[in-house]
């Protein structure tokens, strides 16, 4: 098995809360560094505005449903006075219309008590999902302001460290390796005795982007172990195992065709192969194709070397050629 490794910071689900409706902060519940879960209660937000406008919307509802009930028992009235031509037409129906409107206008009561009854909600601040406060900008008394513009809008930050999600760039030369639900090791550079594992899930990118998913902890309350934004290093396992060339990098020569490689044949005679090459390591370079093992590579050509040059192999003082 062989493996991809690239370092890269550690990402987590991190989130800001703001408030949802108008008023003070009548109480907070949670502090930097408290272990929340989710739904549980941040904080209570006073709205005596809303608490007022619910009252008058649920009086205003009543007093709809009174109406209805009595435009219902009239229209009732008109229409079976109807048949005996004791009341006009015209009567009869303005008095189905009006219990038509007042049906939809109790709708619209009991829409606006609904949306108060929504709004009045809000004044309780809960966790979206379980994790850690990072953050608590807010305290008893301050204004709040619905919505996440304005000065002090933002009320905690929240992040989710048991789950970590690690997105990992992988060079072009290995794209063709990857594919989702490759097995990948995360290694904390703070933790090195502590390691997580997980599945990759690739995307379709011409140098991939990897998401590296691992669970640490599942079944665990704890949290916080590892800070988020820590250095760490993933290990994709490839299923391939065929390795490399690694050759100094002064012996490829870039030129018009590509990159090049300078190789003497059985006859002394230069050949330039054109190669694909893979990971630069500053002095060396991977060469994924183009050459072999075999091969007599000239580790420094010239620009000036064209195929069927004939040179001469010089032994150096210890032998090596």
């Amino acid at each position: 098995m062989r493996s991809v490794c690239h370092r890269r910071c550690r990402l987590t689900t991190d989130s800001p809360i703001y408030a949802r409706t108008n008023g003070y902060v009548e109480h907070w519940y949670a502090d930097i560094g408290t272990h929340v879960h989710q739904g549980q209660l941040l904080a209570v937000i006073s709205t005596p505005e809303i608490d007022q406008e619910l009252a008058q919307a649920r009086a205003t509802l009543e007093q709809n449903n009174a109406n209805l009930t009595l435009a219902g028992i009239t229209a009732k009235r008109y229409q079976d006075l109807s048949p005996t031509n004791a009341v006009p037409q015209q009567m009869v129906d303005q008095n189905t219309q009006n219990l038509d409107a007042m049906k939809a206008s109790t709708k619209a009561a009991m829409a606006n008590v609904a949306r108060l009854e929504e709004l009045q909600g809000f004044e309780k601040v809960v966790a979206p999902f379980d994790g850690v406060i990072t953050q608590r900008l807010t305290d008893i008394g301050d204004l709040i302001n619905a919505g996440n513009s304005g000065m002090g809008a933002q009320l905690f930050r929240i992040s989710k460290t048991n789950v970590m999600r690690v997105f990992v760039p992988v060079p072009e030369s290995y794209s063709d390796q990857i594919s989702d639900h490759l097995k990948a090791t995360l290694e904390l550079t703070a933790l090195p005795d502590r390691n997580s594992r997980g599945r990759s899930r690739a995307a379709a990118t011409r140098s991939r982007r990897i998401a590296h998913l691992a669970d640490r902890d599942r079944h665990s309350q704890s949290y916080g172990q590892a800070a988020a934004g820590c250095v760490s290093e993933v290990h994709i396992h490839l299923a391939n195992q065929t390795q490399h060339l690694i050759i100094p990098e002064g012996a490829v020569l870039f030129q018009a065709a590509g990159p090049q490689v300078a190789v003497v044949n059985d006859k002394n005679q230069i050949q330039l192969h054109k190669v694909t090459l893979g990971r630069d390591f500053g002095t060396t370079i991977e060469v994924m194709n183009g050459v072999t093992a075999s091969d007599q590579i000239v580790s420094s050509p010239p620009d000036y070397l064209v195929d069927g040059m004939p040179v001469t192999i010089e032994s150096s003082a210890d032998g090596a050629r």
